[in-house]
């Protein structure tokens, strides 16, 4: 008899353990469950951010590509001049005259330019 109490104080003990352990392990996964969703919210909000960043960056780099792409034809546009005006100017001292139309188109273009 004293062999049947035992067992069954065994068993019953096995069985509140296990029972106990069941609990625990239970909490600690909805604690990592709780974790991980408010992990994976954090992460989603961060691909938000890094997408519109993504977005406005290559906007503002659009907008520095035109602008560059400007700024070369303006350059392009006034070495082309100067190499006019050294023709115009010829040799060393000597200036030939600008007509009215010559005149009226420099001074346009650098108007337009400002």
């Amino acid at each position: 008899m004293h062999f049947v109490k035992a067992a069954v104080s065994g068993m019953a003990g096995l069985l509140a353990g296990l029972a106990l352990g069941y609990a625990l392990w239970g909490q600690q996964t909805a604690a990592l469950t709780e974790a991980l969703a408010q992990a994976n919210g954090e992460l989603v909000t961060t691909k938000g951010w890094l997408l519109d960043e993504i977005e406005w960056s290559d906007e503002r780099q659009g907008q520095a590509s035109a602008t560059l792409t400007k700024a070369l034809a303006d350059l392009t546009q006034a070495r082309t001049e100067l190499a006019r005006t050294k023709q115009d100017v010829g040799s060393p001292g000597t200036l030939r005259s600008l007509h009215a139309t010559e005149l009226k188109e420099a001074v346009r273009h650098t108007s337009d330019t400002r």
